[in-house]
């Protein structure tokens, strides 16, 4: 899968997509993001065919900047920088 085609993240229950992935990123951030999660009671189809619209229109609704924000020492940490890691830890649980 290209790159750019979905949001992805990636868990020891494997790889997720679209509207699975940030209902697993907002189980994983707890707190108020938890409320997103309400969001599940939609068939997923739905919920995938509401995330394409708003990817497709994202730019115009939200603007593009030139720049990301530096990453604390924390984020780098957290980026995947080795597959074979990966592979070793999604392995190992």
């Amino acid at each position: 899968m290209p790159i750019d085609d979905s949001y992805l993240l990636i868990d020891q229950d494997g790889v997720h997509t679209k509207s699975e992935g940030y209902f697993r990123l907002a189980k994983i951030l707890g707190g108020w993001w938890r409320l997103g999660i309400v969001g599940r009671i939609v068939p997923r189809p739905v919920r995938d065919w509401l995330y394409d619209r708003v990817a497709a229109n994202r730019y115009r609704w939200f603007g593009r900047v030139d720049q990301c924000a530096l990453l604390t020492a924390e984020q780098r940490g957290r980026l995947i920088v080795d597959d074979a890691g990966l592979s070793e830890s999604l392995a190992a649980s």
